[in-house]
């Protein structure tokens, strides 16, 4: 493409996010708030990638080819109306001694989810919290494989009743997709029965 191309390369706008450097701050700044909640967007629930990316001024994107980084003063939390939460348990198929640390850890990620969320935010917001594990077919016994299953629900029952109960999300339901025994995934929301009387007289 010759030098042309090159600098094309270096120099084009991003194709998903609306960056300063070719559209000023303001226009970036609008067109953000309206990027983040006209779409809907998937973030899975290792390490921090769920909190750094509702949390991330969007600026930082572009924060590598700009002398001076002024953020746009957009929280994506504050926009985002459509997310889905994807629940990563499928590794733990063939491991013992740090389920409950995975465990723990997918319960800590929603609660911290859980406790940055306003109200006010909430009432706007369709979350999906996608399950994805995968139990082995023949190894276990089934009564290990309904205890596993019950430990991964009581690792999101909490999170769940308080982002329902509590701060008031507009929608939120839960689906489950294992690799042997839900390769289509299947919607288990009715597993959470609490009324918001029943959970205000159990937490």
């Amino acid at each position: 493409m010759g030098l042309l191309g090159t600098l094309w390369r270096k120099n084009k706008p991003n194709q998903t996010k609306p960056n300063p450097k070719h559209m000023g701050y303001t226009f970036s700044r609008d067109a953000s708030k309206y990027y983040y909640s006209a779409n809907t967007f998937s973030i899975f629930t290792v390490d921090d990638y769920l909190m750094d990316f509702l949390l991330r001024d969007p600026i930082h994107h572009y924060s590598n080819d700009q002398k001076v980084v002024i953020p746009l003063g957009v929280i994506p939390l504050d926009y985002v109306r459509s997310l889905q939460i994807r629940v990563k348990y499928e590794h733990c198929a063939n491991i013992v001694a740090g389920r409950d640390v995975v465990l723990a850890d997918i319960h800590a990620r929603l609660h911290e989810f859980a406790n940055h969320l306003a109200p006010e935010r909430a009432v706007h917001l369709n979350i999906e919290i996608v399950l994805m594990s995968r139990f082995p077919s023949a190894t276990e016994k089934i009564d290990n494989l309904s205890c596993r299953l019950l430990n991964l629900y009581e690792a999101i029952r909490t999170p769940f009743y308080k982002l329902k109960h509590d701060i008031g999300v507009r929608e939120i339901r839960i689906t489950h997709h294992d690799e042997i025994y839900f390769i289509f995934p299947r919607n288990v929301t009715k597993v959470f029965q609490l009324s918001r009387m029943e959970w205000d007289y159990v937490s």
